[in-house]
């Protein structure tokens, strides 16, 4: 894929200083990402090369790389992009390695939402979820866990009697190729949720940092 950098949604993205109810375990390090990134293997959220994640901390936007076993990534691993700058800080020594090809996935529902952390993941539940279902959303209120699901538009946390939506997109062969599907989806979503391509795993799951996607990702994404 082209150069990152010059993506552009990645052009237009800044840095949010005005975010409240940001998470209080501290920002985002290489370490905390790789750390990240082994335990959601072991959760089987992502398994093997499978599932990426781009997290925002301060004026970095982090991206795990693409094809490599998300158990074994290393810090050096990890691309690096300078968002206020718009350059690349930091790329693997291999020069092989890709960074995900979800990347230009991540900096649309980022620029779109105002979120900091975005997951891919696949996940067994989501997609029979988006077999069973013939819509193109999925709707459920009533649900303990949905209180733990952030809405940054609103400034507060999902009610129990709330109602989750999540947009169902039909999948494509490749990210690059979803991203008109996603781009037209965003336009018309009103608020932020996970969302889930059809055909195939690849579900995306949006929060406003990590603490907040993690609640998201704990919920297995119904």
């Amino acid at each position: 894929m082209a150069e990152f950098v010059k993506d552009a949604n990645f052009q237009e993205l800044v840095v949010d200083t005005t975010l409240e109810n940001r998470n209080d375990e501290g920002p985002m390090t290489l370490q905390n990402f790789t750390k990240l990134m082994v335990q959601f293997y072991e959760m089987g959220w992502m398994r093997g090369s499978g599932g990426a994640m781009g997290c925002i901390s301060g004026s970095e936007l982090m991206i795990s790389p693409s094809a490599l076993q998300k158990e074994r990534i290393r810090e050096q691993d990890v691309f690096v992009y300078n968002i206020t700058q718009k350059t690349e800080v930091q790329r693997p020594l291999n020069k092989r390695i890709t960074v995900s090809s979800c990347s230009v996935l991540f900096s649309l529902i980022m620029k779109e939402t105002g979120s900091e952390c975005v997951i891919h993941t696949h996940s067994k539940s989501a997609n029979l979820l988006t077999q069973l279902i013939k819509s193109d959303t999925f709707e459920i209120s009533h649900q303990e866990y949905i209180k733990g699901i952030y809405d940054p538009f609103s400034g507060k946390a999902l009610k129990y009697s709330d109602t989750l939506t999540i947009p169902i997109i039909d999948n494509m062969p490749s990210e690059s190729q979803l991203l008109v599907r996603a781009n037209k989806r965003s336009s018309r979503q009103s608020s932020p949720s996970n969302r889930s391509s059809r055909q195939e795993s690849r579900t995306f799951c949006v929060g406003t940092d990590l603490g907040v996607n993690q609640d998201h990702v704990s919920d297995d994404f119904i």
